[in-house]
């Protein structure tokens, strides 16, 4: 996202000042205070992020760049218990087909000196070690250099891990040969990339082994050793045999699985606060994806209330706020699904 604007959001509680002093005394206007007004109202959570801005404090100084600008950004909205389980920020300036060894210079010391002033930041409040940070990017480079001392785009690339959470984990993998690139000058890659979103997704958001291997894999789960994981097991050594991993002998049980206990211990119902607005109250006795879709009294579905992963505990819905289009009066049918289980019951709205 733009970080001037994010960091407006964060500050104020809104995208635009709206002080009558910034605009013209015309019809222009009185149009461009207005539609500005509109974008702020637009900005549903801008409150929540300008209440964790103003709790968190950032306390080291960062250079004066957009990268660490937005590290201190995201230091203060952590420490100030947003509560997001995903930031994505970015860096530019690494299509480096021209000069290349001065652009990378400068590249890698920005993010080395941003990403240790972050650290230090959020160690601050004891933070550093529930803050794992993750590189991507949509392409690599290639390992010849072109005729404008850079490289070109390649098929492989580094991954780089930062935070305390990796408990010691240095190089993970296998260094790749310089001698036998393929027929474009590619780098043979050594591990597949969606093997280490997988072990982040299952070991440290620790969502369902089931659902990363259905939504993000084409093979069984093989967990890359990162020095952290959500279920206790100590992960072997990954093979890779012709660009396939090939997956540890998994545990007798999968810790992930819900038991059939736990799935009966899920509780919901709806009910009706003095407004009479329909609500569904939740309460999940451990964490997991759930779907709740909306139906009406002829078995045609209406709109989804909910679908997303939910953490252990309980979560009321208000049903007309999930489901923004015109809601006639009368009887529906909510259905929640969580793994193979389908629970439903009838819901009025007024």
């Amino acid at each position: 996202s733009n970080i001037d604007q994010l960091e407006e959001i964060a500050a104020t509680g809104q995208q635009y000042n709206l002080d009558p002093a910034l605009f013209d005394d015309c019809m222009y206007g009185d149009q461009l205070q207005f539609l500005r007004g509109v974008a702020n109202i637009t900005y549903e959570y801008a409150g929540k992020i300008h209440e964790a801005y103003m709790r968190g404090q950032n306390q080291v100084e960062y250079q004066n760049n957009g990268f660490a600008r937005q590290l201190a950004l995201l230091a203060r909205l952590i420490k100030g218990n947003l509560g997001t389980k995903v930031y994505m920020i970015s860096m530019g300036g690494f299509d480096t087909h021209g000069n290349q060894p001065l652009a990378h210079e400068r590249l890698m010391t920005n993010l080395a000196v941003a990403i240790d002033n972050f650290y230090d930041d959020v160690a601050f409040t004891q933070q550093d070690d529930k803050v794992l940070s993750m590189t991507f990017s949509e392409f690599g480079r290639r390992i010849f250099e072109n005729g404008s001392n850079g490289t070109d785009h390649g098929k492989a690339a580094p991954t780089l891990f930062f935070g305390s959470g990796l408990n010691g984990s240095a190089f993970v993998g296998e260094h790749p040969t310089l001698d036998n690139p393929d027929g474009r000058g590619n780098l043979e890659y050594t591990m597949d990339f969606r093997d280490l979103y997988a072990t982040v997704m299952a070991e440290w958001l620790c969502i369902p082994i089931s659902l990363v291997e259905q939504h993000l894999l084409d093979h069984p789960y093989a967990p890359v050793n990162l020095g952290f994981n959500c279920s206790g097991v100590d992960f072997p050594p990954i093979v890779y045999s012709d660009g396939m991993p090939t997956p540890p002998t998994p545990p007798n049980t999968d810790p992930t699985m819900p038991t059939p206990e736990l799935l009966d211990a899920i509780v919901h119902k709806p009910f009706y606060p003095t407004d009479s607005t329909p609500h569904i109250y939740l309460e999940m006795p451990f964490s997991t994806h759930v779907d709740i879709q909306l139906f009406n009294i002829l078995g045609q579905r209406v709109g989804t209330i909910f679908n997303e992963m939910m953490m252990e505990g309980s979560v009321e819905l208000n049903i007309r706020e999930r489901i923004p289009s015109h809601l006639s009066t009368g009887k529906y049918i909510y259905r929640i699904q969580v793994q193979e289980q389908k629970m439903s019951k009838s819901v009025m709205v007024a």
